[in-house]
C-alpha cells in the first residue's frame, strides 16, 4: 500500500497517541445516550484525537465524543482550520465541516459529523 504508516494506523483502530488522549479526557467518565447534535450555548474546546474522532470539552465533568461517519484525512494535523457549517441549533449529525488550509486559505477537505455522545464524570 501506497498509504503513510499513520494512515494505516487510523484505519485499524486508535493508535497510542489517540488511545492516550481519549484516556486522558474520557478516563473515569460514563457514556451517556447519544445526541444528534451537540447543545448549543457552552464555550466548548475541540480536541483532534484522530482523523475519525473528536472530542469537545464542555467542562472538566463533561465531554462530547464524535465518531465521524467515515475518516477525514489531515483531522488529526493541527494546523488546519475546522470550518463548521452549522444550519440550526448545532452541529448536528450529518452537518458537514470542512478543513481549510491557514496559510493558503484552500480547503482540504470535507467531513461529516456522526453522533454526539457524552462522558460525564460522577462527581
Amino acid at each position: 500500500s501506497c498509504a503513510p504508516m499513520s494512515m494505516a494506523v487510523a484505519e485499524d483502530g486508535p493508535g497510542p497517541r489517540q488511545m492516550a488522549l481519549l484516556d486522558e479526557h474520557l478516563t473515569g467518565k460514563t457514556a451517556g445516550e447519544a445526541r444528534r447534535c451537540l447543545p448549543s450555548g457552552g464555550s466548548e474546546q475541540m480536541i483532534r484525537v484522530s482523523d475519525r474522532t473528536l472530542l469537545y470539552r464542555s467542562s472538566g465533568r463533561l465531554v462530547w465524543r464524535n465518531d465521524l461517519r467515515s475518516s477525514c484525512p489531515g483531522l488529526e494535523r493541527s494546523d488546519d482550520i475546522v470550518v463548521t457549517e452549522v444550519h440550526g441549533n448545532g452541529p448536528c449529525s450529518g452537518d458537514i465541516f470542512h478543513l481549510v488550509d491557514r496559510n493558503s486559505g484552500l480547503r482540504t477537505g470535507a467531513c461529516v459529523y456522526g453522533d454526539f455522545v457524552p462522558y460525564r464524570s460522577a462527581n
